[in-house]
């Protein structure tokens, strides 16, 4: 199998804020403060297995960008990783990747 990629270098993270788990995980939200000055809160609901898709509203904006992201859970190690493939903005053609770790205390 002969398989092709991209490296993404995420270098420093942004601290998640008030993550929340509904419904056995099939909803998740989170906020962060982001270096580019603004607040985000994202809003994530299981579309297919590992795939959820959902938005991320910026404040004090109220711009609301679309997402799509697969979610993988570890319980023994309690990490869970969200990847996520799609950060769009409505009447852009730019898409954003992006990631988010999260780990049980």
């Amino acid at each position: 199998m002969n398989l092709t990629g991209r490296f993404y270098d995420l270098d420093q993270g942004e601290a998640i804020t008030d993550f929340v788990s509904r419904n056995d995980g099939n909803e998740i939200a989170f906020d962060l403060t982001h270096s580019d000055g603004y607040r985000y809160t994202v809003a994530l609901k299981r579309h297919d297995g590992t795939l959820f898709k959902g938005s991320a509203t910026t404040q004090p904006a109220g711009d609301v960008a679309e997402l799509s992201c697969r979610v993988y859970e570890d319980p023994d190690e309690k990490i869970t990783l969200i990847v996520g493939s799609g950060w769009r903005y409505p009447g852009s053609t730019h898409n954003y990747r992006w990631q988010v770790e999260l780990q049980a205390d």
